[in-house]
Parts: C-alpha cells; structure tokens; sequence
C-alpha cells in the first residue's frame, strides 16, 4: 500500500490518490496485495485447510461455549437489531457457519438457516448440536463458498441476509460479489480490524519463522472501502476483544504443533521447539495465553447501491 501511495504521488498528487481510492479497482488490487503479503501467504501449498478444521472441530465446538464468543454473537445480534435487520421469519444465509455460533442464535430467534460448512467434522458438529435442540427451519451446505456460483447454483437473490463472521471463504472481490448476488436485502461481513494477538502463536512465529508474524489477509478495512467505491452505504462497527485461555501443556502443545503444521513441517526438532516453550511457561500444569483482537463488522443493504 506505501510502494502505491508514492507512486500515485508521484503521479499528481493527493488529489490523483483520492481519484484512485474512489475507483473500486484499487481497492481490488489491495485485497489482492493483503492475501499475497498476509500469513496466510505462508501456508503449505501441500496441506489442506478443510484438514485442519476438521482436526479442530472439537476445540471450535468448545469455543462456541466460551463467555468470550457469546459475548460477541450477543454483540453482533444486538448491533443487527438496531440496523434494522430483523431475522424472525427471515431466509439467512450463514457463510462458514462452523459449530454453530451464529446459526444457533438464529434458529432461536425464529429465523431460516441455510448453514454454508465446507469441513465435515464441523458440520456434524452442527447437525448433532441442531438435532439435539430440536429445531426445524435449517438446510445444510457442505461446501466451499469459493466454490459457488450463486447464478449458476439458484441462490441469486435468494436470501434476505447472507451472512459472514471471521471466515476465509470472502477472500476478494469475487466472494464478496457472490454475497451481494445471493442476497435480496442484506449483507453482513466481521473480519479483523488489524492483528490479532495470540502470545504463543506470535512469538513463536518469531522463532520458527525468523520473521514478525504478518496481518491476517482478512481484514475490514478493504471490503469496506471496496463497497463503498462500489455505490453502497456500508455501516461500519468497530470494537476490541480481550480474553484468556487455559489449558494443559499436553493440549497447547498439541494445538500449537497442529497450527504450525499448516506452515512448516512438524518435525522432532521443530516439536522440541514448541514443547520447550510451553513447558517454561506453565504454572500449575497449565498454560495460560492472554488473546487480544481488534474486530470490524459492516452491514450493508445490496439495494442501497448509488448509481450517480
């Protein structure tokens, strides 16, 4: 973003950056930039990621009990609310609906859940959770929103909201576009609003990978700016999350070996690595990590676009 704003300088100026920021085109490109200098950018070409969520279905499923994710979904659903989204009686879209943070709420609240999970173990833990509570009103979706052509599929315009919280399946323009195109009213998109924290995660990152771990590739502020050079009246939300996870030192191992499987090969040396650091770091046999994240969340109407 810095090597594109001198160079528009060079070119005419703040006025020629203002023009460039206004076409939906730069913001394309931006996306595109974020994916390719992100973390995610660092990922094994050889590993699949519908394997890791699958391998981490249990722990999501553990997660979607936590205070700290409640907190949030009654946050999001609150801020909905007062945007004029209503979700009784609706057709909603839930795009990487995982175990059931949101999907839940919804079918509490009376609405029609088509639930989008491309990782079998995490759905199932979804379809057992749903079973177990005796709703009604939900279809499933076992596969990749990447993967969709709502045109070519029937979706267009088939849901009143399309929803999607913290998700890799809207990774550019083209996935996002897809929303809108699915979509007969609204549209919601939560990502990070700059770095999440995770204090293991980051300053190991710093050892294995000799390197500052990168921004996620998912971030606000490109989709937001995207839409709003694209016509549309996004509202925009932004807030700051804080929590603590404790676990044995067996458990964070594991977990942190299977995260950085994603990245480099576990090999004895490097799980010699990850075992030394936790084990250092435990008080009682568990390991406590303090997480902190800054969120972003826009919701906007697909018929509010601005033709001049």
């Amino acid at each position: 973003m810095l090597v594109w704003k001198e160079t528009l300088l060079e070119k005419g100026g703040p006025v020629s950056l203002l023009s460039e920021t206004k076409d939906p085109a730069f913001w394309q490109k931006a996306w595109d930039e974020v994916i390719h200098t992100s973390f995610n950018a660092r990922r094994r070409k050889d590993v699949s990621m519908l394997d890791f969520w699958n391998r981490y279905a249990g722990r999501m499923a553990c997660q979607t009990q936590e205070q700290h994710t409640a907190n949030r979904v009654k946050k999001v659903l609150a801020w909905l609310s007062g945007q004029g989204v209503e979700i009784r009686g609706k057709e909603i879209l839930d795009i990487g609906a995982g175990t059931g943070n949101f999907t839940l709420p919804f079918l509490e609240q009376g609405g029609r859940v088509t639930a989008l999970e491309p990782a079998k173990a995490v759905m199932e833990k979804l379809v057992a959770e749903v079973e177990k509570r005796h709703f009604r009103h939900i279809k499933y979706l076992y596969t990749p929103w990447e993967k969709i052509d709502p045109h070519a599929s029937g979706m267009a315009g088939s849901f009143d909201l399309v929803f999607a919280s913290l998700v890799p399946g809207i990774r550019n323009t083209e996935t996002l576009e897809h929303m809108i195109t699915a979509s007969r009213k609204w549209c919601f998109l939560c990502a990070f609003a700059g770095k999440r924290t995770s204090t293991a995660r980051d300053e190991l990152w710093q050892i294995l990978m000799e390197e500052t771990m990168p921004l996620p590739e998912h971030e606000i502020i490109v989709p937001l700016n995207y839409l709003y050079a694209s016509g549309y009246t996004p509202s925009l939300e932004v807030w700051n999350e804080a929590w603590v996870e404790e676990r044995s030192g067996a458990e964070t191992v594991e977990a942190l070996c299977d995260y950085f499987h994603n990245f480099l090969a576990i090999t004895p040396a490097v799980e010699q690595i990850i075992s030394a650091y936790v084990e250092k770091r435990l008080v009682n046999g568990l390991f406590r990590e303090p997480y902190k994240a800054r969120l972003g969340m826009i919701v906007w109407s697909v018929d509010s676009r601005w033709h001049p």
